[in-house]
């Protein structure tokens, strides 16, 4: 809280006034060196016991199996991969079937593996590991 007091000494030393002095002079006097108390209790942090955390890194995926650490059943893999459609699949071929390859090329996208999305399974328990997005 700041409180507003009018003083009028002047100092006559070559000096310049400390900051105490030139707060003062122009008014304002703080109470900022009185802790406030909380506004709220303090809730009491309890231990919780039993609890094991399992720490996964994170594996950046792509193409290719990678290797890593399934989070289903904990053991180190190799991921097996599946090629899916995916946004850039289909974009691909309504692009194409828009500029008149409609007989069948516009299906050509769905044949090239680079232009599908990577899902990367689990080959132990065959839970889905990630998938790498085209887009």
């Amino acid at each position: 809280m700041t409180t507003y007091v009018h003083q009028s000494t002047e100092q006559s030393s070559s000096q310049p006034p400390s900051y105490m002095q030139a707060t003062e002079k122009l008014g304002y006097i703080s109470e900022a060196t009185t802790p406030m108390p909380p506004l709220y209790p303090l809730p009491s942090i309890q231990p919780i016991y039993g609890q094991v955390l399992h720490m996964v890194p994170m594996v950046i995926l792509g193409d290719m199996p990678v290797s890593c650490n399934c989070g289903n059943c904990h053991a180190s893999i190799i991921t097996r991969t599946e090629r899916t459609a995916g946004i850039l699949t289909w974009l691909i071929c309504g692009g194409l079937a828009l500029f008149g390859c409609w007989l069948g090329c516009c299906l050509i996208p769905f044949c090239i593996g680079e232009l599908q999305d990577t899902q990367h399974f689990c080959p132990n328990c065959a839970a889905l590991i990630g998938t790498h997005k085209r887009m």
